[in-house]
Order: C-alpha cells, then sequence, then structure tokens
C-alpha cells in the first residue's frame, strides 16, 4: 500500500506514520523510509525541515538519533545537509497565503494529481484550499465556491482541455467549474485578484487567460522545478535581481 503523506503532519508526527508503515530494518524498508524523509523535507522548505530535524534532535539526543531511527551517523548527517541546501519557504510566523484551487473533476489520476499539488503547497506554507478536503458530507459545493473564491488570496485554474471546454462552456453548461470561472472573474474585474494557470495538459489555455503567464506542470519530471517557481511567486520571492549602487 502507498504510503500518503498529510500536510498537517509535524516531522514527528510523520516519522511515527512512516515507521509504523515500513516495518523492520532491512534494507529495502530502510531505503524507502530516506526516500520518503527526504520527500517530506522536500516538500517542507529549509526553515520547517531544519525546525524538524532539530526538534528530533532535542528529543532523542544527537548520540541516540541512530539508533532511535535505524540509520547511521552519517545518513543523519546527510539529511540535515539535504535540508540546510533547500530554498527557503515560507517565514514560520508570517501570515499564511490563501489558495483556491480550481479544478475540473475528470480522473481518479488527475484528482490525486491535484491534491499532491495542493499537499505541497500546503507542506511549503501556502494554505491551498481544496474542495476534497473542506467540503464534509453533507454541507454545499456552492456554498464553500462562493465562500473562499471571495476570500482567497489567489486563485489557481488547473488548464487541461475538459477544463478549458468547462470554462468555455455556453451559458447553462459547463457545471461547477464554470460558476467558479465565473466568480473567479467577477473577483479579478472587481479587485484585481490574481488567477494563476497551472498548465497540466492540453495544448491552449480557456480564452480569459490566453495572454497570462503560467506555470507549466505538464512533464512530471520537472515537478519540483515548477512547484518552487509557482512558490516563489506566491510568497512574492520572485521579480528582478536588486539595482546596484
Amino acid at each position: 500500500m502507498t504510503f500518503r503523506i498529510d500536510p498537517a503532519w509535524s516531522f514527528r508526527v510523520f516519522l511515527e506514520k512512516l515507521y509504523d508503515h515500513y516495518i523492520g530494518s532491512g534494507v529495502q524498508s530502510t531505503g524507502r523510509r530516506l526516500n520518503i524523509i527526504r520527500l517530506w523535507l522536500s516538500m517542507a522548505g529549509r526553515a520547517r525541515a531544519m525546525r524538524g530535524l532539530e526538534e528530533i534532535e532535542k528529543e532523542f539526543g544527537k548520540d541516540k538519533i541512530p539508533e532511535a531511527m535505524n540509520i547511521a551517523k552519517r545518513t543523519w548527517t546527510d539529511l540535515k545537509a539535504f535540508a540546510k541546501s533547500l530554498p527557503d519557504d515560507a517565514p514560520l510566523n508570517s501570515k499564511l497565503v490563501r489558495a483556491f484551487v480550481s479544478y475540473k473533476w475528470e480522473s481518479k489520476e488527475h484528482s490525486s494529481w491535484v491534491e499532491r499539488l495542493s499537499t505541497a503547497l500546503r507542506a511549503r506554507g501556502i494554505e491551498a484550499l481544496l474542495d476534497r478536503w473542506e467540503v464534509k458530507l453533507g454541507e454545499s459545493f456552492t456554498d464553500y465556491m462562493q465562500e473562499h473564491i471571495s476570500t482567497a488570496d489567489i486563485i489557481l485554474f488547473v488548464i487541461t482541455p475538459q477544463a478549458v471546454e468547462a470554462a468555455e462552456a455556453p451559458r447553462g453548461k459547463g457545471g461547477a467549474l464554470k460558476f467558479e470561472v465565473q466568480m473567479m472573474n467577477a473577483r479579478r474585474i472587481a479587485e484585481g485578484t490574481r488567477i494563476i494557470g497551472v498548465y497540466r495538459s492540453g495544448d491552449r489555455p480557456p480564452r480569459y487567460l490566453r495572454d497570462h503567464r503560467y506555470v507549466d506542470f505538464r512533464e512530471d519530471a520537472a515537478f519540483e522545478d515548477s512547484l518552487q517557481i509557482l512558490v516563489d511567486d506566491i510568497l512574492g520571492r520572485s521579480g528582478p535581481p536588486k539595482i546596484g549602487r
């Protein structure tokens, strides 16, 4: 069974879940655990990753880490170096940026990818709002859309051919996504709220985003690079170099 990371877990809770999932000290289990630990650190960003490692060291003591985690002392040192090399994440005490994720319900694979993206954003300090997490049984999707589109700091529109078709559907068609697009554009016109196109598949964005810059996630191998571009933009870390004097 695949191990899934919950962005709400602290590093300590993450480790407990991970070691419960991959039991034993064999090469295979140890290797899988280390790969997933590096994934958590990468998703978390440098500040959160370093803090998580420091908390574990404080709990067990540096000399006890190899025994507690069933790894070599050199491996722990390598994990710390890996965390230190990561890009900066959101400041730990800053106000969270809220990002509404708009997407077309398509295949199970596509929904899983959207959840992966949202999880990665939350792990890096961005409060990604996803209907699958927010709308409980018996609650209204319409109420969810109206509440969060009107209050989100930024809106992400996942571009696929089906999403484009729904966004451009004639009046009375297009379903929930068409309704979201109408509310998103109304807020953009009234308040200047940014809508960022997240290109997942297809060869063109919807008409209302045609001349807008987007982030390209069409190559799975470049997921982390594209994610960093998106995170840096949302958190205001991109832009021109400083002018020297």
